[in-house]
Order: structure tokens, then C-alpha cells, then sequence
């Protein structure tokens, strides 16, 4: 599932920023899950990532409303529980060229913010990446802190293939994958903070 913005500058319309997150989760099955013992329950994946998809369409939304001056695509991904299919699916054969694809911005798991803290994991960027992504932490009210790339998550194949990448997360707990990740227990405050935060990184890559 995507869309793409294009760009309002001509000379910079044929260059893209990704934005991305997966909308798949565990439904029913206690596969992969961390409560298997409750068997065939649902498992509604509010923050894992419905948080994130519904951070891509506010993104997207925004951006169709204030174009940016390159091009931004939007999509969300399917099967990345799985073993990161969708995303490579799409790197095998996407509509515009990989070279043009300046930087990928992954949102997995964003609904659960506490104490201001977002957590980045970064994939062949350099440090002016890292200076925008501090500054728009700062912009956004949040604390930003580099953490190691765990490679699960779909940014993972975007570095792979040699286009700058970041996940963002408000981190892990203890309703992940079972069925108390539910959305009553969505930071709804801190996401619209989170996607302040990616808006600004977008437009300052997308603006260069």
C-alpha cells in the first residue's frame, strides 16, 4: 500500500524520501506471540504498529497539504513480521529507481511514549542526518537517544540497499505481542509528538 506526494520543485520532483511502516500483526494466532499460553485470542497490535501506520497516514496527509520540495512516498507493509517481506518485496521491484530514494523514515512501534524518550536506529546515514534528527527531537519536545540497529524491522533492507535509513520507536514493554496492546493504552499526546518530530525530518531532507 502506497502514495506518493510529488514534490513542488521540478528540479528535485524525481527525488524521493520513503516513509514507511508495517500494518501486519499477529491477529489471532499465538505464533510469535509472548502469551502463547492464551492460545487463539485477539491480538490487536495497537502500538505493534498500528501506531505507525496511523503515523503515515497523518504524514501523509500533512505533506499532500504542504508539499514539500522533492517527492515523498508512502507506504505501509505487509508481512514484516515474517521476516521483513513486504519491504524487500517492494525494494525488488518498486516503482521508481532505488538510487533516487534519498532516506527512509521507518515508524514501528511509536504509540507509547514515556518520559519524552525516542529511540533511533540508524542504517548508512552520516552525521548530518543525525544533526536533523536531533534537532527535530528537540523541535518536538522529545529526547532523542541513538541506539544500536537490531536489523528488525523494515528500514533494515532500505540500508541493504544503500539508502540512508532510520527506524524511530518510543520502545519496547511488556504488552508487546500479546493481547494487551490494545488502544486505550496508546499515548495518543505523545504520538502526535512523535509525528511532529518525523514531519520536520522530512521536510529538512526533503527541503535540502
Amino acid at each position: 500500500m502506497g502514495v506518493i506526494v510529488d514534490g513542488l520543485d521540478s528540479a528535485s520532483r524525481a527525488e524521493y524520501v520513503v516513509v514507511g511502516a508495517h500494518f501486519d500483526h499477529l491477529g489471532r494466532s499465538p505464533t510469535y506471540s509472548m502469551d502463547r499460553d492464551a492460545g487463539f485470542v485477539l491480538r490487536p497490535g495497537a502500538d505493534d504498529n498500528a501506531s505507525g501506520t496511523a503515523a503515515v497516514l497523518e504524514l501523509a496527509k500533512r505533506f499532500a497539504e504542504h508539499r514539500a520540495k522533492c517527492s515523498i512516498l508512502f507506504l505501509n507493509f505487509d508481512a514484516e513480521e515474517l521476516g521483513l517481506l513486504g519491504s524487500h518485496a517492494f525494494l525488488s521491484s518498486p516503482p521508481v529507481s532505488k538510487s533516487a530514494m534519498l532516506f527512509m523514515l521507518n515508524l514501528d512501534m511509536v504509540g507509547r511514549l514515556r518520559l519524552d524518550q525516542l529511540f533511533i536506529e540508524t542504517v548508512e546515514t552520516t552525521s548530518g542526518d543525525r544533526f536533523v534528527l536531533e534537532r527535530a527531537a528537540k523541535a518536538a519536545g522529545l529526547r532523542a537517544h541513538f541506539v544500536a540497529d537490531d536489523a528488525r524491522s523494515d528500514h533494515e533492507n532500505f540500508g541493504r540497499a544503500g539508502i540512508p535509513a532510520v527506524q524511530v520507536t518510543t520502545g519496547t514493554h511488556g504488552d508487546y505481542h500479546t493481547r494487551a496492546d490494545i488502544a486505550a493504552r496508546i499515548n495518543a499526546v505523545g504520538l502526535a509528538h512523535v509525528v511532529d518530530f518525523a514531519e520536520q525530518v522530512v521536510r529538512s531532507i526533503a527541503d535540502r
